[in-house]
Order: structure tokens, then sequence, then C-alpha cells
């Protein structure tokens, strides 16, 4: 029994020290939470009359790779210079996975230029992707490039932080 104890108190030790430690949010069975950061450039059409825009551009993003994004919004002016903005994101990996999420935020604009802020919630995605959940901070900064009638061209560049779990 003697050579068992020194066994049996560092299994206990072992167990009570893994119960501090917080578990890691699991995108899927064997998931795990990563921090992801990146960085890419877009290009946006807006319809002014509707509020609607999409866009796409590429991109490098941690756990993708250099890969491309797209995404489609609706903004909502709720000042002469703000607005806030929804939509969704596809953020597609090099080897063609993507990673889906719904966006929601805020702008300000600045004569010809604006600054956006959005929180980019995972939903989702395929390949190694499909289980995938996490939060993301999104910076973007805009400039109109061309405007014809009611519908104008935006050059964005973007930075992403958060954390992915898949």
């Amino acid at each position: 029994m003697k050579g068992r104890t020194p066994c049996v108190i560092a299994s206990i030790v072992a167990v009570l020290a893994l119960a501090a430690v917080p578990a890691a949010a699991l995108g899927k069975p064997g998931g795990t939470d990563r921090p992801l950061k990146g960085s890419g450039v877009a290009t946006d059409t807006v319809d002014l009359a509707t509020g609607k825009g999409s866009g796409q551009g590429p991109a490098v993003i941690s756990h993708l790779g250099k890969g491309t994004f797209r995404h489609s919004f609706t903004i909502a002016f709720t000042g002469p210079s703000t607005f806030t903005v929804t939509g969704t994101e596809t953020l597609i990996a090099a080897n063609g996975d993507e990673v889906h999420a719904t966006v929601t935020g805020t702008g300000t604009l600045h004569g010809s230029q604006g600054d956006v802020e959005v929180v980019i919630t995972i939903t989702g995605g395929t390949g190694r992707f499909d289980d995938a959940s996490g939060t993301l901070i999104g910076r973007f900064s805009a400039e109109t490039v061309s405007a014809v009638g009611g519908t104008i061209v935006n050059r964005d560049a973007f930075t992403l932080e958060g954390r992915i779990s898949y």
C-alpha cells in the first residue's frame, strides 16, 4: 500500500489542477479554440438607394492561409455621417474550405472615406470548418473610388482579430 499512496496523491492533484483550468470552447468533437488574425483588401459596390452592397477580395488569415473573402451587407444611416451595417461574410481558405458568419456593426463617414467596426459571429462552414464557431472584430477603412448615379465603389482595407473553434 505504501508504494501506491504517492500515485493516489499525484492523481488527486492532477484532477484538481485540471478542474481549475477553464475548458476551451469546442466547435465540434475534438475541436480547439484558437486565436485568429488576418487582413485583406476589398472592392465593394453599394447601391445608395437601397443600402445594399457586396464585395470581395484577397485575404491572408491564420488557419485559412492565402485565400479570399466575400460579403453582402445592408447599411442604414443613423445620422448625417453615421450608419449601421448588417450582413453575411464568407472567408475562403486556400484549400477551398469556408467559414460562414453574420456581421453587425457601425460606421462613420469622413468625406469620401469611412471607418467601420463590425462584430463577426462565426456560424459554421464547410470542410474542416463545418461546425466552426467563434467571434471576430473586423475593422474596415474604406475610400470611395467611383460614383455613378446612386452606386458607389469603395476600396477597403481591413483587419480581423478574434477566436475560432473548429
